[in-house]
């Protein structure tokens, strides 16, 4: 594996507890582990007639197809590359403290390379089952805090930039554009000596996950989207000795 990161800290002058971070990072793995789906397999045996994908296709004595081994295998090299952006600052205000802090991630590249000389497959914006899943261009969080005492009061938001499901198992062929997504959270958060209560209120605007037509069974991709709607919730945590 290659992996290549340069990062940037700044404290910003004038402003109280202001800090700004960037890294940008360049990865590349060689012989790295993983799986193609069926379609892929199908079709770069197709394209390319490479062993190392028709002799996962098993066929009956007529030819018809019987089963597509989609095993664990030593992939020729994955890449990724991109930017994460991260600022934060805190302030006095309404007698107490203010805080935010805001994150920005860009993925550039997202690629895969599954034997030398193949054609590469890329997964940067778009959801491909077989490949890498959802993986949106831009993500973004947002969190404001407000603290006095031992009162907390906050508010989070997370972004999730649209993407392109592609090509799939279910629906071959499959062009489908799912829309950014934009969660709102709120809690209160109270201490009481060794007791700490918290309630809040998470998915406020009760936002659905976006279809994805070749998804599994969720009809979603579990790993980027929230699956529950508006839930609210109470905590009610204690603290043993020290």
């Amino acid at each position: 594996a290659t992996v290549r990161t340069v990062g940037l800290a700044w404290r910003v002058p004038g402003v109280e507890d202001a800090n700004l971070r960037l890294d940008l990072y360049d990865i590349t793995i060689d012989n790295g582990i993983g799986a193609l789906g069926a379609e892929t397999v199908l079709g770069q045996c197709l394209a390319t007639g490479a062993a190392v994908f028709c002799d996962a296709i098993e066929r009956a004595p007529d030819g018809a197809l019987t089963a597509i081994s989609a095993r664990l295998q030593n992939l020729a090299r994955e890449e990724t590359r991109g930017v994460d952006l991260e600022a934060d600052w805190t302030v006095g205000a309404f007698g107490g403290r203010l805080g935010q802090r805001v994150l920005l991630s860009y993925v550039d590249e997202r690629q895969l390379v599954a034997f030398p000389g193949a054609e590469p497959l890329f997964g940067a914006g778009g959801y491909d089952p077989d490949r890498f899943g959802a993986i949106p261009e831009w993500r973004g969080r947002y969190r404001l805090d407000w603290t006095r005492d031992t009162l907390k009061l906050g508010y989070r938001a997370q972004w999730i930039d649209a993407i392109e499901e592609r090509g799939g198992e279910v629906f071959p062929g499959t062009v489908n554009r799912a829309g950014s997504v934009l969660y709102h959270d709120l809690f209160a958060e109270l201490g009481l000596g060794r007791f700490t209560v918290g309630a809040g209120i998470d998915n406020l605007t009760d936002v659905r996950p976006p279809f994805l037509a070749n998804a599994d069974e969720a009809n979603t991709d579990v790993a980027t989207y929230r699956l529950l709607g508006t839930t609210y919730w109470l905590r009610l945590g204690a603290r043993f000795g020290g």
